[in-house]
């Protein structure tokens, strides 16, 4: 068993020892993290967690063979073992882990409640859950919908731009993005809807189908859902999110290029503050004849 610092030095010893043939089976151990190990096999050499509760296998050393990557597998490993002091087993996080090649994925994957990692996906299913023990009945069917989180949603795919990404890494742009498909979609249903009518020769009523109301409850329930993470933290005490904040109107670009932490993302579209149900929101209301 070999006990070191674990660096780029430690990649290129275990390379060297299969570049020269079948290295001897043996155990090394980084002495900055506990638990960390690369286990040498004859055929190839593995990245495992080994403490005195548990032996569990993170990946295969390919997969990590660069001295920038070891320091994630020392939070993977840190992580690791406040799941099995909580006495569960780390197989199946290892596992998220070595699919994604991205840590803030596994772990919030695993549940863990921190806002700098935790999923789009996760936020808004946790904050639908808190809005339908607290807000009417009428308010959370309304943001399950606008959010997307219906099954076969229309919204699925205006959704797309931030489907599966972490909430640190959202920007303004994104969001942007979600209304402007929203409203898109909407018009070129309009569009289909007013050509068949013509075809078939039959008049067509058109009401709120251009997709402007359908875009600002979207942002209204972005709105809630920010204002309750990001004020009353029910996700892990952060403070104000880097997403916490709004839709502009549509065609406003941000001097960044819509690049900028989706913090402000409300500040040039509303005047009152987060957190108002739909139903009662005077600025939503405005916006919806504004736009």
């Amino acid at each position: 068993m070999s006990n070191e610092f674990f660096d780029g030095n430690t990649i290129r010893k275990i390379n060297n020892l299969y570049s020269r043939g079948k290295p001897t089976q043996a155990v090394w151990r980084d002495t900055i993290c506990q638990g960390l190990t690369i286990t040498v096999g004859v055929k190839k050499a593995s990245w495992h967690m080994r403490t005195r509760d548990c032996n569990a296998r993170i990946a295969d050393f390919e997969d990590f063979n660069t001295a920038d990557r070891i320091p994630t597998l020392r939070e993977a490993v840190d992580f690791a073992r406040t799941i099995v002091a909580s006495g569960g087993k780390p197989d199946q996080f290892f596992a998220m882990f070595r699919e994604h090649k991205d840590l803030s994925v596994a772990m919030a994957w695993h549940g863990r409640v921190d806002p700098q990692i935790m999923t789009w996906e996760i936020a808004r299913d946790q904050y639908l859950a808190w809005c339908f023990k607290n807000r009417r009945h009428a308010t959370w069917e309304g943001y399950r919908s606008a959010l997307g989180a219906v099954k076969n949603s229309a919204l699925a795919n205006d959704f797309a731009p931030i489907a599966g990404k972490a909430l640190v890494n959202i920007v303004e742009g994104d969001l942007d993005t979600i209304r402007n498909n929203i409203v898109a979609r909407c018009k070129q249903r309009v569009e289909e809807k007013i050509a068949a009518a013509k075809k078939a020769k039959k008049e067509v009523v058109i009401g709120n189908e251009y997709g402007l109301r359908a875009a600002n409850l979207t942002v209204a329930a972005l709105r809630s859902a920010c204002q309750r993470r990001s004020k009353n933290r029910p996700w892990g005490g952060a403070k104000v999110g880097h997403y916490g904040a709004g839709l502009r109107r549509p065609g406003g670009r941000s001097p960044s290029g819509g690049l900028r932490p989706a913090r402000r993302f409300f500040e040039g579209s509303f005047s009152r503050p987060f957190g108002r149900d739909f139903e009662r929101d005077d600025s939503f209301r405005r916006s919806s004849r504004g736009c």
